[in-house]
C-alpha cells in the first residue's frame, strides 16, 4: 500500500496529539479499514447494477480510495523532495499536521462506509477488487474536447487514440500549447499516454502532476524530456520506445526512485544531461532497458556506477553505439563495466567498436540467457566462448566482418542460428557434437571457411537457408531413411557458386513444403530421390551446369514447379507430379508424355528454344492458368487437356506452333505465333472471363462455336460466328486493319459494356461514332490512330449518360462536328494530335469552349485548360 519511504516518513513525522499513536499506527488503521470493505467489494460491484443504493455506496468508496491514494502520493513526494525542503522543520511540521488531519478524515469516512455494508446486505468473498479498480478514463481523440478537459480536475487517465490534432498537411502534429492549456489543471492524473503523436517538444509542466505513474511518449518526434520529468517521484512507467529523435535524458534522472519500467535511456555529451550513472539509483527497474548513444560515455567508471549487475529484475538489455570507433579502448572498457545481473535473459549489442567482446560475455553464470544478438561490430575480432551458455536458444550475429573463430560444436539448447555478413566466422561441419534442438539455420554471405554441411546433424531442423557461401561445395543428405529430416519445412540455397553436389542422393522429408535452389552455377545434379509428400513449391533457377533433375519425385501436393535459366538441363523427372514453370532452359527437349497433376493450379513454360513438344495428355482438374511463351521450336501443345477449372490460357511468341489442343476448355491469349493457322472449332468455356488474340499473321479463322457465358473482356482481329458474348464488359480492338466497327455487331445491345478501346485499323472511317452505334452503359471510350477520321460526331455520344472519360488521339483529325454537345456526365476529356484545337478550345474565347466548359478535366494537346 505504501513504499518504504512513505512508511519511514510516517514513523518519524506523524504523531497523535497526546503522543500515544505514531504514524505507523495511522497507516495500519487505514489498511484495516480498506480491508474491511474490500472483502465485500466483489458482491457490491455485482449488486450495484440493479440496486442504486449499492451503486451510491461503491461510488463513495471509490472517491475515498482516490483521496487516500492522493494523500500517499503527496507524502511520497515530500519524502523524496529536495533535501533543503525536508530540513525546514517548521515547513514540514505544518504540512504534516495538514496531512494528518486529512488522513483522519479519510479513516473516518471509511469507518462510516464500513458500517453500511451490513445494512446493504453485502457478503464477504475472497475476490475483492479494490486494488484492481479501473480509474476514470478519458479517451481523447478530437481537438475540440481539449478546452472542456481543463475542467476535468479529477481526471485519472489521459489516453490518446491516434491523432490529437492535424496540420494542414494532414499529419497528426500536436502543438505544445494544447498541453500547456490542459495538463496543469489535471493534478489527479495517474496516466498520460501519447504514443504515435507528432510531438516535437513537450512543455515543462510536470511539476503539478505529482500523482503521475504512467507516461508514454513512444513513437513520437520528441527530442528531449522536460526537466520537470525528474520531479515525478511516483512515476513507475516511462515508455520511450522508437523515439528516434530523442537526444538526451533530463538532469538528475536518478530522482525517479519508484521507476520500474524504463524502455530507453539515451546518453548525451551535452552539459547538464543525465549520465549513465543516474541509472545506479533506480533499484526497481525490470523487464527491458535499451541504453543508446554509448559512445558518449566519457569514463568507464560512469558505466560501473550504473550498477547494471544489481538490477536483477531487468531481463533484457540492449547496448547501442553510434559512431565510427573514435576510441576503441574506451568502448571496450565501458562494455566490460556494463555487466548485467546473472538473471538476464536477452542481450543485444549493436554498433560496438571495440576489438573484443567483454570477458563476462560467455560466462556460464548466465544460465538464464536465451537470446543473444551481436550486430554492426565491425572491429570485433575475437569470438567469445558462447558454448558455455547452456540455455541459449537464439544466436544472431550480423555485420561483424572481422569476427574470427569457429562456432561451438556443442549447443544443446540452441533453436535458431542466424549469421549474416560475417565472412571470417566458421561453422562446424564434420565435428558437430550436439545441435539437437536446432530448428532454424540461416547463413548469409558468411563463413568463408565452410565447405560442407551435413544435414543429418540437425534432426529437428525446420528452416534451412544458405546464401552467398562462396566456398561451400557439398550439401550432404542421407541414403538412410532412419536419418530423415522429419520436421524440415523450408529448404533454400542460393548464390553458392562452388556448390557441386548433393551427396547421399536422397531427401526424405515428410513435412517439407518449399524447396528452392538458385544461382549455383557449379551444381551438376539434384538429389536422385525426393520423398516429400507435402511439398507444394519446387524451384530451380540459374544453375547453368545442372544437367538433370531428381529422377524420382513423390510430390502429390505440389502446386508450383519452376525450372528456369538452366542452360545445360536435358531432362525432367521421369515421374513428375506437378510442373508449373520451365523457362530459359535451351537444352531441354522432351517433357513427360503424360501429366497426371491433380493439384496443379498454374502451368507455364517459357524461353526453352529446343523444346519441340508438350505432354500429349494433361490431366489437371484444378488447373486455372496455362502459359507457353518464347519457345520457337514448339510445334504443339498438349493434344488432350482435362482442365475444367481453367480460366487463363496463353500461348505467345511460339513461331513454329501450328495448332491448339483439339479439346480446349478455356483459351485466354494467343499472340505473336506467326505459324498459327487455326483454333478449335468448338470452344466450351463456361469459366472464361478474358479472350485475346493478336499478331497471329497466319490465323485464318476463329472457333465456329463459342460457349462463354461469363466472358467479360474480348480482344481479337475477327469475330466468331454468332456475335459478341452477352456479359461483355470490356472490348479492345488493336490494329485490326480488316476490322471496321459497324451496327451489325450489336454493340448497342451490350448493356454491361462499360469500356471500349479502339487503337488503329478502322480504315475509311471518316466519322465516328454513328448515331445508335454505342450502348448507353459506356463509361470509358478511347479511340486513336484512325487514319481517315475527319469528324467526331457528338450526336453519336448524346445518349451516353454514364460516360465519364473520353480520349481521342489522331494526328489526322481535321475538325470537330458542331452538331450537338458532349454528355453532361463527362468529367474528363483528352484530345491530342491536332494543333488547331488548342485555339478552338481556349477558355472563354475558343469556338468549342461552350461544348467543353462543363468538364472538370480538359486536356488538349497535352495542356490542361
Amino acid at each position: 500500500m505504501a513504499t518504504r519511504q512513505v512508511v519511514d516518513f510516517f514513523r518519524t513525522r506523524f504523531k497523535s496529539s497526546d503522543g500515544s499513536i505514531d504514524g505507523t499506527d495511522l497507516l495500519e488503521s487505514l489498511k484495516t479499514k480498506l480491508l474491511t470493505v474490500n472483502v465485500v467489494l466483489s458482491d457490491a460491484e455485482e449488486k450495484q447494477i440493479t440496486n442504486p443504493f449499492v451503486k451510491e455506496w461503491v461510488d463513495e468508496l471509490k472517491n475515498v480510495v482516490y483521496q487516500a491514494e492522493d494523500l500517499l502520493d503527496e507524502i511520497a513526494t515530500l519524502a523524496l523532495a529536495l533535501p533543503e525542503v525536508r530540513s525546514s522543520k517548521s515547513v514540514v511540521n505544518d504540512y504534516c499536521k495538514t496531512l494528518q488531519s486529512r488522513l483522519g478524515k479519510i479513516i473516518s469516512k471509511l469507518e462510516n462506509i464500513a458500517k453500511h455494508r451490513d445494512v446493504l446486505g453485502l457478503k464477504e468473498s475472497s475476490g475483492g477488487k479494490l486494488y484492481q479498480r479501473l480509474p476514470t478514463t478519458s479517451l481523447v481523440d478530437e481537438c475540440k474536447k481539449f478546452e472542456a478537459l481543463t475542467e476535468a480536475k479529477f481526471l485519472r487517465t489521459f489516453l490518446s487514440l491516434g491523432p490529437l490534432s492535424k496540420s494542414s498537411s494532414g499529419s497528426n502534429y500536436v502543438n505544445s500549447s494544447i498541453f500547456e492549456m490542459v495538463l496543469p489543471n489535471l493534478s489527479c492524473l495517474r496516466a498520460l499516454s501519447l504514443p504515435d503523436c507528432k510531438i516535437f517538444e513537450f512543455p515543462d509542466i510536470f511539476g503539478n502532476l505529482k500523482h503521475l505513474r504512467f507516461l508514454d511518449f513512444s513513437r513520437t518526434e520528441i527530442e528531449a524530456l522536460p526537466k520537470s520529468t525528474c520531479f515525478l517521484y511516483n512515476l513507475q512507467t516511462l515508455i520511450l520506445s522508437d523515439c528516434a529523435k530523442l537526444m538526451e535524458m533530463p538532469p538528475e534522472f536518478g530522482r525517479l526512485k519508484n521507476l520500474q519500467i524504463l524502455t530507453t535511456f539515451v546518453i548525451s555529451n551535452s552539459t547538464g544531461a543525465s549520465s549513465i550513472s543516474e541509472l545506479g539509483g533506480l533499484l526497481h527497474l525490470r523487464d527491458k532497458l535499451s541504453i543508446s548513444e554509448l559512445q558518449n560515455v566519457q569514463d568507464s567508471t560512469d558505466a560501473e556506477n550504473a550498477k547494471l549487475k544489481d538490477k536483477e529484475y531487468v531481463k533484457e538489455f540492449a547496448f547501442c553505439w553510434n559512431n565510427n570507433g573514435l576510441d576503441q579502448q574506451r568502448e571496450t572498457d565501458v562494455l566490460e563495466k556494463l555487466r548485467p545481473h546473472k538473471n538476464v535473459e536477452k542481450i543485444s549489442i549493436q554498433g560496438y567498436n571495440g576489438t573484443k567482446l567483454p570477458d563476462w560475455f560467455g560466462d556460464p553464470s548466465f544460465d538464464n540467457m536465451v537470446i543473444l544478438r551481436i550486430s554492426d561490430c565491425k572491429y570485433c575480432s575475437s569470438f567469445p566462448p558462447l558454448g558455455q551458455l547452456s540455455s541459449l536458444q537464439e544466436l544472431h550475429i550480423q555485420k561483424c566482418p572481422e569476427l574470427i573463430g569457429k562456432l561451438p560444436d556443442h549447443f544443446p539448447s540452441l533453436e535458431l542460428l542466424y549469421i549474416d555478413q560475417c565472412c571470417k566466422l566458421d561453422f562446424p561441419s564434420d565435428d558437430i557434437t550436439d545441435y539437437r534442438n536446432l530448428q532454424d539455420l540461416q547463413i548469409k554471405n558468411s563463413c568463408d571457411p565452410l565447405t560442407k554441411i551435413t544435414l543429418s546433424f540437425f534432426n529437428k531442423l525446420k528452416h534451412f537457408q544458405i546464401q552467398d557461401c562462396r566456398n561451400l561445395n557439398c550439401i550432404e543428405v542421407s541414403n538412410d531413411l532412419h536419418q530423415e529430416l522429419k520436421l524440415l519445412q523450408h529448404f533454400e540455397i542460393s548464390n553458392c557458386n562452388d556448390l557441386e553436389v548433393f551427396s547421399g542422393g536422397r531427401i526424405h522429408s515428410p513435412n517439407l513444403t518449399s524447396f528452392s535452389v538458385s544461382n549455383c552455377n557449379s551444381l551438376q545434379s539434384m538429389p536422385e530421390h525426393m520423398h516429400t509428400p507435402k511439398l507444394t513449391s519446387f524451384s530451380v533457377s540459374n544453375c547453368n551446369s545442372l544437367e538433370s533433375m531428381p529422377k524420382y519425385m513423390h510430390t502429390p501436393k505440389l502446386t508450383s514447379f519452376l525450372v528456369s535459366n538452366c542452360k545445360s538441363l536435358q531432362s525432367m523427372p521421369k515421374h513428375m507430379h506437378t510442373p508449373k514453370l520451365t523457362s530459359n532452359c535451351n537444352s531441354l527437349q522432351p517433357m513427360p508424355k503424360h501429366m497426371n497433376t491433380p493439384k496443379l493450379t498454374s502451368f507455364s513454360v517459357s524461353n526453352c528454344n529446343s523444346l519441340q513438344s508438350m505432354p500429349e495428355h494433361m490431366h489437371a482438374p484444378n488447373l486455372t492458368s496455362f502459359s507457353v511463351s518464347n519457345c520457337n521450336s514448339l510445334r504443339s501443345v498438349p493434344k488432350h487437356m482435362y482442365t475444367p477449372k481453367l480460366t487463363s490460357f496463353s500461348v505467345s511468341n511460339c513461331n513454329s506452333l501450328q495448332s491448339l489442343p483439339k479439346h480446349i476448355h478455356t483459351p485466354k491469349l494467343t499472340s505473336n505465333c506467326n505459324g498459327f493457322q487455326s483454333m478449335p472449332k468448338h470452344m466450351h468455356t463456361p469459366k472464361l472471363i478474358s479472350f485475346s488474340v493478336s499478331n497471329c499473321n497466319s490465323l485464318r479463322s476463329m472457333p465456329e462455336h463459342m460457349h462463354a457465358p461469363d466472358l467479360t473482356s474480348f480482344s481479337l482481329e475477327s469475330f466468331p460466328n454468332g456475335g459478341l458474348p452477352p456479359k461483355l464488359k470490356t472490348l479492345l480492338l488493336e490494329k485490326c486493319d480488316r476490322l471496321t466497327v459497324h451496327n451489325d455487331w450489336g454493340l448497342n445491345n451490350k448493356a454491361l459494356l462499360t469500356c471500349l478501346t479502339i487503337i488503329g485499323g478502322c480504315s475509311n472511317v471518316e466519322s465516328f461514332p454513328d448515331e445508335g452505334l454505342l450502348p448507353a452503359s459506356l463509361e470509358f471510350i478511347q479511340i486513336s490512330e484512325f487514319p481517315d477520321l475527319e469528324t467526331l460526331n457528338l450526336n453519336g455520344l448524346q445518349h451516353l449518360t454514364l460516360l465519364k472519360d473520353l480520349r481521342i488521339n489522331s494526328s489526322c483529325l481535321k475538325r470537330l462536328s458542331v452538331k450537338g454537345t458532349l454528355p453532361i456526365s463527362l468529367s474528363s476529356l483528352s484530345i491530342t494530335g491536332h494543333s488547331c484545337l488548342t485555339q478552338l478550345c481556349q477558355k472563354d474565347e475558343g469556338d468549342y469552349w461552350p461544348k467543353i466548359s462543363h468538364i472538370q478535366i480538359r486536356e488538349i494537346n497535352g495542356d490542361i485548360i
